[in-house]
């Protein structure tokens, strides 16, 4: 029914398949519409259940404060790519990209010296018509904690008995950019999230994550936010996606995703994080998995690290080599 008043403008709309569409049909506008009717049919007939907001069903679609729907194409580069010259064994088998974990967690921009809440780094090498796993790459995920250091024992206990669950990065699925930290939905969130912070760990970052509608390019949007604790003792505000400073007009944290960096880091001025450790009588530290592969050949390392004094301790957790199988 709806092609007799809106098939002339869909003709014109670009089609990739079912789900893709540079410009959203009309008619699909309309089943959004027949969507939301039908769903408050629903909800005015299902049986009572505790309410907390807006946010319990999951359906909030669009973020009002969110300005940004698509992140630039990288163009500058955070850090030289540790990839070898040419595809190598030893270079799979050596610990050079391990021994030099500080370059991936401590970096100057426009002379200003950082340390990185939360490094996500991702090389790959391929060449076109060869298959994915003979590809050469190296990826380093760390994600930042505060601790009190005489703790250090048992998170690198805890991660021994729980390194192949992953690092976990707290996010929220119903909390808009600029609810961060101060809104109802956000309280609710935190009330029934039991997070490391109620151990011994206190996450330094959180990962903002939406999913968009489909008349954006990219379905979903996600980068990381400096942490509760951070936010609140700089009394940082979000002045543009990305960028966090104090009221004086201070840059204290910067996403270098949204910078057109070609990895991304949460970065905060390492004075800054040193003051607020001080002050908190708290310790960073990092849960980091690193990965090298080359020649089918793979090694891994879990392990943590610990800042002290501006040195950065690393203390394994399991490392392995591993052969990789080809995909048939």
């Amino acid at each position: 029914m709806m092609q007799n008043y809106t098939g002339e403008f869909d003709m014109w709309v670009n089609r990739y398949d079912n789900f893709n569409n540079s410009i959203e049909r009309i008619s699909k506008k309309y089943q959004w519409i027949a969507y939301y009717e039908i769903l408050a049919k629903l909800v005015d007939k299902f049986p009572d259940v505790q309410y907390s907001g807006l946010w319990d069903d999951y359906i909030r679609d669009i973020d009002p404060t969110l300005l940004l729907l698509e992140i630039d194409k990288e163009s500058k580069i955070l850090v030289p790519s540790p990839l070898p010259s040419h595809q190598s064994n030893e270079w799979v088998k050596n610990t050079k990209v391990f021994d030099e974990t500080k370059l991936f967690l401590e970096i100057d921009i426009d002379n200003h010296r950082y340390i990185c809440l939360s490094s996500k780094f991702n090389f790959e090498k391929r060449e076109k018509e060869i298959p994915f796993e003979d590809r050469d790459s190296c990826y380093f995920l760390a994600m930042g904690y505060f601790y009190n250091k005489e703790d250090s024992n048992e998170i690198i206990k805890d991660y021994e008995n729980n390194y192949d669950r992953g690092i976990n990065i707290p996010r929220a699925h119903s909390i808009y950019l600029y609810e961060y930290y101060w809104s109802e939905a956000y309280k609710n969130y935190k009330e029934g999230y039991l997070t490391e912070s109620d151990g011994n760990l206190c996450p330094a970052i959180y990962e903002y994550f939406w999913e968009l509608d489909y008349s954006v390019k990219d379905r979903s949007i996600s980068f990381y936010i400096p942490s509760k604790e951070i936010v609140d003792y700089f009394s940082l505000i979000q002045t543009e996606e990305g960028v966090w400073k104090t009221k004086f007009g201070e840059t204290i944290c910067i996403n270098s995703k949204l910078l057109e960096f070609d990895n991304e880091c949460l970065l905060i001025k390492k004075e800054s994080l040193l003051n607020f450790l001080n002050t908190k009588k708290l310790s960073i530290g990092w849960k980091i998995y690193l990965e090298k592969i080359s020649l089918r050949d793979r090694q891994e390392w879990w392990y943590n690290v610990f800042y002290d004094d501006g040195k950065y301790n690393k203390k394994i957790i399991k490392n392995e080599m591993s052969i990789i199988r080809r995909n048939f």
